[in-house]
């Protein structure tokens, strides 16, 4: 993304993108500041003038996760280098969290114990 594009986003509102983006950035702007209270049976009409139902809940999906990862990071005091950001591969669990999976293993393999 050029700096020009990035201005853009920054002002969608004003800006001279697409109606169907500024759509999309306002869907996004309101789930992350209003934890999603913002989106409403108005906007999800007018996101319906430019995507299918599918292609509203993918964004709805990628958002979520995106914002859930931020959310994470934050409260564990985790920074990703700006290279990463876009790309997967394996997970480095942080120190802080070194063993927590496997609490939570056994704390599944005890449920299932109690349950048989």
């Amino acid at each position: 993304m050029d700096e020009e594009m990035v201005a853009k986003v920054h002002d969608f509102e004003s800006s001279d993108l697409p109606e169907a983006t500024k759509l999309a950035l306002r869907f996004t702007e309101r789930w992350v500041a209003a934890h999603a209270q913002g989106i409403d049976g108005d906007l999800l009409e007018q996101l319906r003038e430019h995507y299918t139902d599918e292609q509203i809940v993918e964004l709805g999906l990628i958002v979520g996760r995106y914002d859930t990862a931020h959310r994470f990071n934050v409260a564990f005091g985790l920074e990703r280098a700006l290279d990463d950001y876009y790309s997967f591969g394996d997970a480095k669990i942080p120190k802080l969290l070194e063993g927590a999976l496997d609490t939570l293993r056994e704390a599944h393999r005890e449920r299932l114990a109690r349950e048989e």
